[in-house]
């Protein structure tokens, strides 16, 4: 992810009369962290539940944890390709390279822009 063109964005739409494009970046910075939160709490589930519950018990409690997971990756997955668009319309380089249909480069989206926050000041 470009934090040049995150830092950008946001300068750009705190300039602009367009409140939508605050509230879209709070919502991608939000579901980036519902996202990556919820990641780890199923990988922990599979990790440990095997061991601290039954088999039945465990498998429902994952199945839940998953379903609640794509949900949340699809609202990241959508917040990303707005914030794309809000890019393209403002003439900004790419926000982040990669395929976001892969899992694994979502998650890598979703925590590199966790991790980077506070260097957007």
């Amino acid at each position: 992810m470009d934090l040049y063109c995150i830092k950008e964005f946001i300068n750009i739409l705190m300039s602009s009369e367009e409140k939508e494009y605050i509230d879209v970046v709070e919502e991608l910075i939000v579901s980036a962290g519902k996202f990556i939160e919820l990641t780890c709490e199923l990988e922990g589930a599979r990790l440990v539940g095997k061991y601290t519950k039954d088999y039945e018990e465990n498998s429902k409690f994952i199945k839940e944890l998953n379903s609640k997971n794509v949900v949340l990756r699809e609202e990241f997955k959508n917040n990303l390709k707005i914030i794309e668009r809000l890019c393209s319309k403002e003439t900004l380089p790419d926000l982040f390279q990669g395929n976001i249909e892969e899992e694994t480069e979502l998650k890598n989206i979703a925590m590199n822009l966790i991790n980077n926050l506070s260097a957007v000041s």
